[in-house]
């Protein structure tokens, strides 16, 4: 049995798709990533080459590494400037032997990050993702894991008007109707000037008479009235209260001088 489409009627006739919620990056991507991208960096990679939007999510968290390591790196810098500082002031200290193989350590781990900094410039970014030791994979599955809870927009190629917009998806699924229904339900579109380009779909019916007619032909369409929020009136300033004149102070009495008679 065919779904029926859920239209809502605003006043005007204008139609729209009931609880509209346009697609998550996770739900336009299902075909795209492999069910086991989370665990298997070489899946995720392969994935990110056939795909111009998860390359640019890549390139973005790659920038985001980059900034991770140099910060690693100027941290293990000022740990070997404090050590060597130490080991200076405190020669012959008993503990010198244990410093000097922690400064040691040190020096390795600003070599290794070194290293990285220098292939992470070198590595396209398929290869960059299969690099990553196994907690660095999950920052960045963690990563992905954010862009994909969010709503497709236009500034991406996945974006497709036809299910992302509102009003395009609502005219793409109203379109989808045979003509006869259309004319039964007295369905118009308005069309772009110049190009038959229908952007915004009208009836006019209102909603308890579309209903009607559809469920009489067997349309698989119910109908919803809504009604256009109203914006508040705004109340008329008040005018501003008048300043009342300033009373003038009233004379002091004069002091009566004692006559002595």
């Amino acid at each position: 049995m065919t779904k029926p489409l859920h239209l809502t009627v605003s006043e005007d006739g204008k139609l729209g798709i009931k609880d509209f919620q346009p697609r998550t990056f996770g739900q336009a991507l299902e075909g795209v990533l492999p069910k086991s991208w989370r665990h298997n960096p070489a899946e995720l990679a392969q994935a990110v080459k056939g795909n111009a939007d998860l390359l640019t999510v890549t390139i973005g968290l790659m920038g985001t590494f980059e900034e991770f390591l140099w910060n690693r790196y100027l941290e293990t810098e000022d740990a070997i400037r404090q050590a060597t500082e130490e080991i200076e002031q405190t020669a012959g200290d008993p503990r010198q032997e244990a410093k000097n193989a922690a400064l040691k350590r040190l020096y390795g781990r600003l070599d290794r990050i070194s290293t990285r900094l220098d292939r992470l410039e070198k590595y396209k970014p398929a290869k960059w993702i299969k690099s990553l030791k196994k907690k660095e994979y999950q920052a960045l599955v963690e990563g992905f894991e954010q862009f994909l809870a969010q709503e497709v927009t236009e500034d991406w190629t996945l974006y497709s008007s036809a299910v992302d917009n509102p009003v395009l998806a609502t005219v793409h699924a109203v379109r989808s109707l045979p003509l006869c229904a259309l004319e039964a339900l007295k369905i118009e579109f308005v069309e772009m000037a110049g190009a038959s380009l229908p952007l915004e779909a009208y009836t006019r019916l209102n909603a308890a008479e579309a209903n009607v007619i559809a469920k009489d032909e067997g349309i698989p369409v119910r109908f919803e009235a809504i009604e256009e929020k109203k914006v508040p009136e705004a109340e008329p300033a008040k005018a501003p209260a008048r300043k009342a004149p300033a009373k003038k102070p009233a004379p002091k009495a004069k002091k009566a001088a004692a006559s002595a008679k």
